[in-house]
This record gives C-alpha cells, structure tokens and sequence, in this order.
C-alpha cells in the first residue's frame, strides 16, 4: 500500500512538497506511529498525514492547497474530506462539516497544518488510536484560523477487486 500511497503523490501535477515517512521498524501499531508524530519537525509550509494505508485522491491537490494558502491568508489548519469507504464513508459528514471536529467524524488525512502551529502543537499527539482526533480538537479550543476547503482529498486504499482494504 506504501507503493500507491507514494504514486498518488508523484502524480501531483506541482511537485513542490516533501514526503518524510516514519517507519514502524518494530511493528508498535497505529498507537505508536500517532504518538510518534509529535517527533517529527516540520520542515515544510504545511503538514499533511496520509497515512500508508491512503493515498491522495487529486492529483492537483498541492496546486490547489497552494491556491487556497494564497486566498484565505496562511490558515493555521485547513480541513478537507477523506472517503473511509463503507461504512464510513466520507468524512467530515454534511452534517459535521464547517463545524468543529467530532469524534468519529474526522481522519487524520482530513486536516493540513500549517509547519509553525504543527511545530509548537506537535507534543499535543497522543498514542493512541484516536490520537489524531485529539489532536485536531485541541487545535480547534486554541482558536486557530481554519479554513473548510470542501474536496475529497484522500482515500482509505482498497483491493484492486474494490473490496475491503488490503
């Protein structure tokens, strides 16, 4: 999955960004890899997760993120959607969307943060499963600038039969 997670993004059609991958050697678990981004320094404007198991679903996603830094004047977070795939679907829901985020209702793709709020937040990851969520919810009660920027950016990965993820 790391190989399509890595194609759709050398597919971006503006090829100014960096991907840096943190790699679970020991096999620790999703609960390790969330704890362990608070590690990890951010070298570029903006910080984006997608996780292995993802893959990015436009291929002028970094041209379009650059249009929408420009237009709303360096958001501190921008929120898009992520297709969980069934049952899930996408998310944040209609019903969630331009409000502030809800457990369950929100993935780690569906969030980019710009590189100094990430570096002076990063220690707010916790290692856990829903590590992602609280991270974003903290994010929101210091009352940052977000912007709701409606597209479906990323996917959960599925079989080439389309069925459940591989």
């Amino acid at each position: 999955m790391l190989l399509r997670n890595r194609l759709s993004l050398e597919s971006q059609s503006d090829r100014d960004y960096e991907q840096t991958l943190l790699i679970d050697a020991e096999r620790k678990g999703v609960a390790w890899a969330v704890g362990n981004l608070s590690t990890v320094e951010a070298m570029g404007e903006y910080v984006w997760i997608l996780d292995d198991d993802d893959e990015c679903a436009m291929s002028d996603f970094v041209a379009g993120l650059k249009k929408i830094v420009e237009s709303h004047t360096s958001p501190d977070v921008v929120i898009v959607r992520m297709d969980h795939g069934e049952p899930l679907g996408v998310l944040p829901a209609n019903g969630d969307w331009g409000c502030e985020p809800r457990h369950g209702g929100i993935g780690t793709s569906a969030f980019i943060v710009r590189r100094d709020i990430w570096n002076l937040y990063r220690s707010h990851w916790q290692a856990c499963y829903h590590g992602d969520y609280l991270f974003v919810r903290d994010l929101w009660d210091c009352d940052l600038n977000f912007v709701f920027w409606d597209i479906v950016a990323s996917r959960v990965q599925r079989a080439l039969s389309g069925g459940a993820p591989e």
